[in-house]
Formats: structure tokens, sequence, C-alpha cells
């Protein structure tokens, strides 16, 4: 299944008190990515798994590696805005409650100037 890069991948995780379990976006071989939530940063931080993801072109060797990214509320509702237009793949790994999930698809990128 081939999906553009640039719109987010969301995929459900897999809970088990504070570790999350995600399939990596495009993976070839079904990896899986694990990663345990700091209990101190339930409550005020939200934990994304995202990467500008990157082939080979003669090969289906994975170039990119992906990493967890730590947000603010407000660096949050900023990039799941924005971030999509920069061709991040993004998977939330742990958003507060209260707190937005949802990510903004973006019909077009760039600044939209008026015609003449």
């Amino acid at each position: 299944m081939k999906e553009d890069s640039k719109k987010a991948v969301v995929k459900k995780a897999v809970a088990k008190s504070n570790v999350v379990e995600i399939d990596i976006p495009r993976s070839v071989t079904g990896e899986k990515f694990t990663y345990e939530v700091p209990e101190d940063e339930m409550e005020n931080t939200a934990h994304i798994y995202q990467e500008q993801i990157r082939f080979d072109t003669q090969s289906p060797t994975r170039l990119s590696k992906g990493h967890v990214q730590k947000y603010d509320r407000r660096g949050w509702d900023n990039f799941r805005q924005y971030g999509t237009s920069q061709g991040w793949t993004i998977v939330p790994l742990y958003v507060p409650s209260g707190w937005d999930a949802n990510l903004k698809e973006l019909n077009q990128v760039g600044k939209k100037s008026p015609q003449r």
C-alpha cells in the first residue's frame, strides 16, 4: 500500500500502562516502534513519532529513521496544523486528554495570493 509521505499517517497505538507500540509507517518488513511515555510528562506533553520518509531509489532500503518529538500545548497545536506541509509522516504516540489529537489536512502548501 503506497501512501503519500506528505499526508499524515495516523495508526492506533496499542498502550500497556505507559508503553506504546506502533507499526512503523510504510515499513516493508513489518517493524514495530516501542516507546515508554514518562509519567511526569503525561499531563502537559504530547509525544509524537515523526519521520520524513526516504527510500533508496535503487532498492527498497529505508534511508530515513523516525524519532520521538515532544511538544507542549502551543507547539503541538502549531505543528499539527502545519507539520504535514513540511513532509513529516506523523503518528501520535500519546496526546494528553483534552488536547485535540486530530491532524489538519492541508489543501494547499504555501501562501495564497489574490488573482489579478
